[in-house]
């Protein structure tokens, strides 16, 4: 059981941001073969006033109207009419020969310009294949998927330059990008939010799952890290000239890179990480500190990582601030492959000391492993 819903991260955010009474003004709606109150889902967002909700129904949108789309500095939202982003697809179609991505920001929109309950496949550009946002835009992302992207320099999934966006509830899976950051890149992005998100079988040279330049500071809480491959450095996370980034209530299993299977730092940068659950993964030390970095632990387990644990820049912290060097007894033999990261009832994980949980996921399970479904059928539509 996640311990962060949906409904009760949108709670938060609303809690969080002044939406005018304007906002709450027209409904426009578009459906995927053309026939709603505009024919695509460019054409309602160029038609509306800002705090206008666009509800996208069933389907999959492609082509021109229905991606590389722009807001224009304009806080609406665009949602999925049922909030499923199994159900409501744009397919940006992009390739070497025609790039395409779903979304670009650069115009100063705020965490009030949303975009919930959508799935964004087979994006191509050079810098964030499914969504790019820079210049001082911050806008939300809510319960997204980011799939099957390609991004030839930076941000299979997104790219994030100069600016602070919110991504809640997200999937980065199965993106790739020929340099760095094959979920989500961030460079120079002040205090970007990532809560509730899954980075799962993302590749790059650095920084698979997710890569931050730049003092860039971002805030990663109730999120996994879930076979993702560097060919470099850094298979779950790569933090360079980063300071201060913040780490709470995270699980990272079953990534691989020549250095820091799940973690590598360089450039003096810093990491704070607690409640968290680092555990099995694979080829070289889990966490890795060049260059005058460091990481410091509280609350954390470290386990069963084929290059060690408590080595490198996390060496005597085992046992010290609650850290432990334990079976985190997750559900599923196999939580990579399963999709299932639960804890079994008996877990060590489980608040027993001042710490609380450890790790982003719940019990789910007795003693004995389950297996746990998951929203698959979307990924294998669009694999090849």
């Amino acid at each position: 059981m996640r311990r962060l819903t949906v409904m009760v991260l949108a709670a938060a955010f609303l809690s969080l941001v002044t939406i005018p009474v304007t906002a709450y003004g027209a409904l426009i709606r578009v459906a995927a073969d053309g026939s709603g109150d505009y024919p695509t889902i460019q054409a309602a967002i160029d038609a509306a006033n800002p705090g206008d909700f666009i509800q996208l129904e069933d389907g999959t949108y492609t082509g021109a109207g229905n991606r590389d789309l722009d807001f224009g500095g304009k806080d609406v939202i665009v949602m999925s009419l049922n909030g499923t982003p199994e159900t409501c697809i744009i397919d940006c179609e992009g390739s070497m020969g025609d790039p395409h991505r779903g979304f670009l920001f650069y115009s100063q929109e705020t965490a009030v310009a949303m975009v919930s309950g959508i799935t964004i496949v087979n994006g191509y550009a050079e810098n964030g294949a499914a969504v790019s946002c820079v210049e001082d835009s911050d806008p939300t992302f809510l319960n997204c998927v980011f799939l099957n992207g390609e991004a030839t320099v930076a941000g299979g999934g997104a790219y994030v330059a100069n600016s602070s966006p919110m991504f809640n509830e997200c999937v980065f899976e199965g993106s790739t990008s020929d340099g760095n950051g094959g979920g989500l890149f961030i460079v120079s992005g002040p205090m970007p939010v990532i809560s509730g998100c899954r980075f799962l079988g993302n590749t790059a040279v650095e920084g698979a799952g997710l890569y931050a330049h730049s003092f860039s500071s971002p805030h990663v809480t109730f999120c996994t890290f879930s076979g993702n491959a560097a060919s470099a450095g850094g298979g779950g996370m790569y933090l360079d000239q980063s300071s201060t980034s913040f780490m709470a209530t995270v699980t990272m299993t079953g990534n691989t890179a020549p250095q820091g299977a799940a973690i590598f730092m360089d450039s003096a940068s810093s990491i704070t990480m607690n409640h968290s659950i680092i555990a099995f993964n694979d080829i070289s030390t889990p966490v890795q500190c060049g260059g005058l970095s460091e990481a410091n632990l509280v609350c954390c387990v470290v386990f069963g990582n084929t290059g060690g644990d408590w080595v490198d820049c996390l060496a005597g912290q085992d046992g010290q601030m609650w850290n432990l060097s334990v079976d985190p007894e997750f559900c599923a033999s196999d939580p990579d492959t399963d999709r299932n990261w639960t804890i079994q009832s008996d877990s060590p994980c489980i608040p027993t000391d001042d710490c609380g949980y450890r790790g982003a996921w719940q019990e789910g399970c007795g003693t004995s492993p389950v297996e746990k479904s998951t929203w698959g059928q979307v990924k294998a539509h669009f694999t090849n």
